[in-house]
């Protein structure tokens, strides 16, 4: 099966392969979370995601329970009762979904964005005036962001790890003493019994992109990958997404007519391809390129793509 889902999405069989192995031997899952043991490997994770990113000290690493969406209200919570106001900048659904959580306000602090767009396909990381809070879930470690945020947070069940389990990265100079993420910095994400299942995944994640080569061999990897299937695409009659805005794991198209839609729609699925259909909310069909699409099923993938007609 060549699984194409957007999430929870299939993840490395070496990844899976290692988690399996551990977790059944893992002490972690059955210690306190303020053990020496476990606090010590939640410190080793922040290092290795420090590492991974490339990230300055002023940032700290955050391990949090829950969805995107989920970060996303904790986010605006925290930052609203500081009195701080967000603006939106709208590319998609998710940005625009977001914009509908947080108060209205005539002097925002802070810009809330969602840098790829999973349902629309779309990828823009532009500068802001204000500090930037980008919901990065579909894009965090297969690309080398250009711009800086003040806080940076991915739910982990499309590229690093499960659901259930987020990933927050935050400017310390952006956070307030009364504010809920402050508890989960100063505790070392332990105000609250962590999710360990889900870092023990991002940990093996972490450890199979080091060997792989880091975000600079998975940036590329992603971007040919991408190229590869938009230059199929091209060739078809179908409706993209405009070149300089086009996600490199989330490839959004349309067919010439519903009709030819749900053709190639059943042609993949009897091809035991899962996943191709898009989102309901804008329609047309969808390719998830993230890390776990095997070598052998992306080049199945792209014979499929040849032959639809």
């Amino acid at each position: 099966m060549i699984n194409l889902s957007p999430g929870p999405a299939p993840l490395p069989k070496a990844v899976m392969t290692a988690f399996s192995k551990s977790i059944s031997n893992s002490d972690l899952i059955h210690l306190s979370h303020r053990s020496e043991r476990s606090q010590a490997f939640i410190l080793s994770l922040k290092t290795r995601v420090r590492q991974a990113l490339n990230l300055s000290d002023q940032y700290e690493v955050l391990f949090l329970s829950g969805s995107s969406r989920e970060s996303t209200q904790r986010i605006f919570r925290d930052l609203e009762s500081c009195g701080k106001g967000i603006d939106h900048y709208v590319t998609g659904y998710w940005s625009n979904w977001a914009s509908t959580q947080s108060q209205k306000t005539h002097t925002p602090a802070y810009v809330h964005v969602c840098l790829n767009e999973t349902i629309d396909g779309i990828f823009l990381e532009n500068n802001h005036a204000l500090p930037v809070i980008a919901d990065v879930t579909s894009c965090i470690f297969t690309t080398e962001f250009q711009s800086q945020a003040a806080i940076w947070y991915a739910s982990g069940q499309k590229i690093f790890s499960m659901a259930g389990f987020s990933l927050c990265i935050v400017d310390k100079h952006h956070i307030d003493s009364s504010m809920s993420l402050c508890q989960y910095m100063v505790s070392n994400s332990s105000c609250v019994t962590p999710p360990i299942y889900g870092m023990i995944l991002l940990d093996h994640f972490l450890e199979w992109l080091e060997y792989q080569g880091g975000i600079k061999w998975l940036s590329v990897q992603t971007q040919k990958r991408s190229a590869a299937i938009y230059s199929i695409l091209e060739k078809k009659e179908v409706s993209l997404v405009s070149p300089g805005k086009r996600s490199a794991t989330s490839i959004v198209f349309h067919g010439k007519s519903p009709e030819q839609n749900r053709i190639w729609i059943e042609q993949m699925l009897a091809n035991n391809v899962v996943g191709f259909k898009n989102h309901s909310a804008v329609g047309g069909m969808r390719i998830m390129n993230l890390p776990g699409l095997e070598q052998g099923a992306f080049d199945k993938l792209l014979c499929l793509l040849e032959a639809l007609a």
